[in-house]
């Protein structure tokens, strides 16, 4: 799992961290609050690109963003779901705490 933001880049590779991530990510009950229709989110802030990359080949790419002062999860082209800031802070706590990126 890979999560990006500006120049920062921080990989998981342990299932825990992983595992981690991924409960946040689906949190209780979450349900689509609009249909997502771009590769990307437009007129967001603080965007965190986080990148589930598989073993078996192939990815999985979801946004976590701020956008007037409501925080949101997307994966494009399958919908918007409502992140709580307690969620949104905890992706940016990993983010800042996270191993430097491995070269190559």
């Amino acid at each position: 799992l890979i999560l990006r933001r500006g120049g920062e880049e921080t990989r998981l590779a342990g299932w825990e961290e992983i595992g981690t991530v991924t409960g946040l990510l689906l949190g209780d009950g979450r349900t689509t609050a609009r249909e997502s229709v771009q590769d990307a989110p437009v007129n967001a802030e603080n965007c965190i690109q986080l990148d589930y990359v598989f073993s078996g080949g192939g990815a999985s790419t979801l946004f976590a963003y701020e956008r007037r002062g409501a925080h949101w999860l997307e994966q494009p082209y399958n919908g918007i779901y409502s992140l709580s800031e307690e969620e949104f802070g905890a992706l940016l706590a990993l983010l800042a705490q996270g191993a430097p990126p491995a070269d190559g």
